[in-house]
């Protein structure tokens, strides 16, 4: 699926089901391959882009207003490649949950290089569970917004066992933590990252780099 360009081609949510997502790729073998480029993807009630197995390459993608989560990728047959995705103001659901710009989890993989990620709800980009592997390359996670619950906000969070590898990347602008790393089976390796600017909460608490 090829756009012209992002602003001439929209996948528009608006009046859909509640449940829908922008982009759906669910492979049966974990083997197929999608590629998609020069789209947005807007105003979805669910999920832009969801892969539940398979391969799948995003390039030149906004991801734009989308509720719960921007992206998602999950399970151990899932590939994710993004390459100059911008994935902005994802909304929390009426419950206010999530909100979340990019999440990896379940043993799925991703590689990002050149993507923006900016004006979330929660966290920026969440990766947990064994298994769950994330490159990032010239990234950059900014201003992220705390959660309806006045908590959360967090550039990064890399948990239960995941793995993270980032280069070249710029943290900046979060609220309660930069990047937080949490269980002692977790691993993380930063390389010329700058991770600056974090908030306090409300309540004055946290506004960590790292932790």
């Amino acid at each position: 699926l090829a756009g012209r360009c992002q602003e001439l081609v929209v996948l528009d949510g608006k009046g859909t089901e509640e449940d829908a997502s922008g982009i759906l790729a669910d492979g049966f073998w974990g083997k197929e391959e999608w590629w998609v480029s020069g789209v947005t993807v807007t105003e979805m009630p669910s999920v832009g882009i969801r892969l539940d197995a398979g391969r799948f390459h995003a390039e030149m993608i906004r991801l734009d207003q989308n509720q719960d989560l921007g992206v998602f990728a999950q399970g151990d047959h899932s590939a994710l490649f993004l390459n100059q995705v911008e994935v902005r103001g994802t909304r929390s659901t009426d419950g206010g949950a999530f909100g979340r710009g990019i999440e990896v989890q379940g043993g799925a993989s991703l590689v990002a290089e050149g993507c923006v990620v900016v004006d979330n709800a929660d966290v920026g980009i969440y990766v947990t569970h064994a298994g769950t592997s994330v490159s990032l390359s010239n990234v950059e996670v900014r201003e992220t917004r705390a959660a309806s619950d006045g908590t959360g906000g967090m550039g990064i969070a890399v948990q239960g066992g995941a793995h993270l590898e980032a280069g070249g990347c710029r943290v900046e602008g979060n609220t309660e933590a930069g990047i937080r790393v949490n269980r002692d089976d977790t691993s993380v390796s930063l390389s010329n990252v700058v991770v600056r600017d974090t908030h306090p909460l409300d309540d004055g608490n946290w506004g960590r780099g790292i932790e």
